[in-house]
């Protein structure tokens, strides 16, 4: 009897080895898969913190590129509009005198232009900063607007301004960056608009630490089809506002 049950005794602990051992087995491939997971994770995460290293170089390398052209086109311009000013001061017969005049707001326009491409330059390596000062909020509308007049008129188009009650005239805000965005929406109310009337609306609004948000509303009448057709050009200029755009309250 006493054999029996030590031969009994010695199946069971050889039982339990293996069935040990296959758990051992189980357990080390489990260990070989989180290791091999793990190793696939360290290379991944690798992979992508290079990624994302080359990506902000080639940001900066972008910016700097943009930086040195639009530095390297401004200098000469600036000089050319210099030289036109100077020759508008002179003595000129009315067709000199306006072609003059295109030569400066020729002029201007571009380097408006050199500066929205250094803004996104600037936008795209995150160290675009707002320039707020003190302006007169009714004459810089009406200036902005002014601009637009001539193309206005050569569609026949209506172009209405209407200001807010009680609306702030000195405000302390980056007159440069809302001048961008007016202008481009203004532009494109310009461009889609073939008949009728555009209508700009500027409204404030009270903020809790005593500044104001102002809202600029650029409306116009366009059709089902037309409204279709620019869906698509909208929305990358509203991707590039968007950040300008962001937090610009004004302060009374």
């Amino acid at each position: 009897m006493t054999s029996i049950a030590i031969a009994l005794l010695a199946r069971h602990l050889y039982q339990k080895t293996q069935e040990n051992q296959k758990k051992q087995l189980q357990l080390n491939a489990k260990d070989q898969e989180i290791v091999l997971a793990y190793e696939s994770f360290a290379l991944s995460t690798k992979a992508l913190t290079s990624a994302r290293l080359k990506a902000i170089e080639a940001v900066h390398v972008k910016a700097e590129f943009l930086a040195n052209m639009s530095h390297e086109i401004r200098t000469p311009m600036a000089g050319v509009l210099g030289m036109a000013e100077l020759l508008q001061k002179s003595k000129l017969v009315p067709q000199q005198q306006e072609l003059t005049n295109n030569i400066i707001t020729s002029a201007t326009n571009l380097l408006k232009i050199l500066n929205e491409i250094l803004d996104q330059s600037k936008l795209d390596a995150g160290k675009l900063e707002l320039d707020h000062k003190d302006f007169h909020l009714p004459s810089f509308i009406t200036d902005t607007v002014d601009l637009f007049l001539p193309q206005v008129s050569s569609k026949f188009l209506e172009l209405k301004v209407e200001l807010a009650p009680n609306l702030p005239c000195s405000v302390n805000a980056d007159s440069l960056r809302i001048n961008q965005i007016l202008s481009n929406l203004l532009s494109n109310a310009v461009k889609f608009t073939n008949s009728g009337a555009i209508h700009v609306t500027v409204e404030h609004t009270p903020m809790n630490n005593g500044d104001i948000s102002l809202q600029f509303s650029v409306t116009e009448a366009v059709s089902a089809c037309q409204l279709m057709n620019r869906t698509s050009y909208f929305h990358p200029l509203l991707r590039q506002i968007a950040p300008l755009a962001d937090g610009m309250a004004v302060q009374v």
